[in-house]
Parts: structure tokens; sequence; C-alpha cells
């Protein structure tokens, strides 16, 4: 029988995209950021319900990986930038790559929380 440790050590981890999720509702695209977050909170939920997941792991694997290309070129124009402070500045229509840089920042955080269950969803696959 697992711990109620065990479980909240799974959770803790799905809670961070889950809440960046919630934070894109006030985007001016929040569809496919919050749908990246929600599937990277999927890998550590699976694991605190003792749930094999492969199929899912590997799509939510896919659609974090394409939200990184999708925000790449953005990061690297705010990288390029060299205004590091305006990545908490309020959005501006005329600096796109400051959202892009958050939104490439936020899925790092995701994968971070996302990626260290592959091996036990893929696990389960056999």
């Amino acid at each position: 029988m697992r711990s109620a440790k065990e479980a909240l050590r799974h959770t803790i981890p799905a809670l961070v995209p889950l809440a960046m999720a919630a934070l894109q509702w006030n985007d001016p695209d929040p569809l496919f950021w919050a749908f990246a977050y929600l599937m990277a909170a999927l890998a550590p939920l699976g694991r605190s319900i003792q749930r094999h997941w492969p199929g899912l792991f590997n799509i939510s694997s896919g659609v974090l990986f394409a939200g990184l290309v999708i925000s790449l070129p953005g990061s690297v124009d705010f990288v390029l930038s060299d205004d590091y402070a305006s990545i908490v500045a309020e959005m501006d229509e005329n600096r796109p790559h400051i959202e892009s840089a958050r939104e490439f920042l936020g899925l790092v955080i995701a994968l971070i929380c996302h990626l260290p269950y592959r091996k036990w969803h893929l696990r389960g696959a056999k």
C-alpha cells in the first residue's frame, strides 16, 4: 500500500504545470499553452495514482517539445534584445518576443516536472 507521503511527492510536480495552465487564461493565446501545461501535469498525476500512460506520455512530450519549437525564435530575439528586466513587464504588442521567452521558460519548467516520469510510464507499456 502506498503512503500518502509518496502520493504527495508525485502530486507536487503536477501542481506546478497546473498552476501555469491556470495563469494562461488571461493570455492573448491561451488554448495551446494551457493545453501544453495540462499535458505536462499528466505524467506526475499518473504516477501519483499508479496509472501507466505510455501513449499519453509520448503525446504530451510531443506537445511540450512543439511548444518549445514554437517559442524558440521569439526567445532568441528576447536574449538578443539584452533587455532581461522586461520578462516581468506588461505585455507589449510591439515586443512579442517577451511573451515567447515567458512561454519558453514555462515549458522548460513544465518539462522538468514531466520528463522524470518517462521511465516509469514507458515501463508500464511492457
